[in-house]
């Protein structure tokens, strides 16, 4: 039997080019360099990042744990509660507590340990490839059992993250190997998010609807659940099984108003996370399948 299947999230396998024709052609900073200049100006569209107060982006400044966090749930438009408060003990008056908060439950970010987050501390490249992977939810689509093309990822903690952007063509590493341990410019995390941002959006624009067999193996790699969608907001689904239920975040409207409620879906996901609260699961960015009528 086929099936229409609704793809809200990456499918494993496809890469598609980064476009440059949607960016801006100006540069709206001086310091910008021409490599970053597209990818800063992308997230200003999306006003996922600012300026510094002196006119200039700060390119090689270094990235702090609150700003990376803001950037990445800005450019995935999740909806951020201004009360929010995360479980760092570190992050109460913070400008950025709303938005940590926000990836903190998200599963965008981690403390530290001892319920520490660190807001002021540098983020290293490693770290940004995790928390971007983690955001997204990107996988490894190859069988070299990761093998690094770089020497100094080898061994290295965030090597499997770092390969996966490797992969999808979302770094290309220094001139001196990839530098895991070195902390990220503004320039640079700018450049890996909007490049993430886009592939993940484009991945989701083009490949709306295609037809699947129940063989299809890149269904087999993720976790599968079942049910009925019995609640449709403006940023995804909640589907009901015999045992719980799921809330479903998808990134394109698009797709999302392609499935009604009533529907009886199928997603799958490289996880499902458990609210201990209500017990109620939640999926980023799935596959979502439900049967052509």
């Amino acid at each position: 039997m086929k099936r229409k299947l609704i793809t809200t999230g990456l499918l494993a396998g496809t890469i598609l080019s980064y476009s440059s024709s949607i960016f801006a052609d100006t540069q709206k900073f001086p310091d910008v360099p021409k490599w970053a200049e597209q990818s800063v100006n992308y997230l200003l569209e999306k006003q996922a990042i600012s300026g510094l107060p002196d006119g200039t982006f700060g390119s090689n400044a270094t990235l702090d744990r609150a700003s990376a966090a803001t950037i990445i749930t800005k450019a995935l438009g999740i909806k951020i509660d201004t009360k929010a408060k995360p479980s760092f003990t570190d992050t109460h008056g913070h400008w950025a507590t709303p938005y940590i908060a926000a990836a903190e439950k998200t599963g965008i970010i981690k403390g530290e340990g001892n319920g520490i987050f660190n807001p002021f501390g540098k983020v290293t490249r490693a770290a940004m490839a995790t928390m971007l992977v983690n955001a997204y939810k990107l996988q490894s689509t190859t069988n070299d059992n990761g093998q690094s093309k770089f020497e100094d990822l080898k061994g290295h903690w965030g090597e499997k993250y770092a390969n996966i952007l490797i992969e999808l063509k979302i770094s290309n590493g220094t001139d001196n190997g990839w530098q895991p341990n070195r902390s990220i410019t503004r320039a640079e995390a700018a450049q890996l998010t909007a490049k993430t941002d886009m592939i993940s959006r484009e991945m989701n624009s083009d490949l709306k609807e295609k037809d699947y067999t129940n063989t299809n193996p890149l269904l087999n790699q993720h976790q599968k659940r079942s049910g009925k969608v019995i609640e449709k907001t403006e940023e995804g689904l909640v589907v009901s099984d015999e045992n719980s239920s799921v809330y479903a975040m998808v990134s394109c409207p698009e797709i999302l108003r392609d499935i009604q409620i009533g529907d009886t879906v199928t997603m799958y996901g490289p996880d499902f996370m458990r609210n201990p609260s209500n017990d109620e699961l939640s999926a980023k960015a799935p596959i979502v399948e439900k049967l052509a009528k």
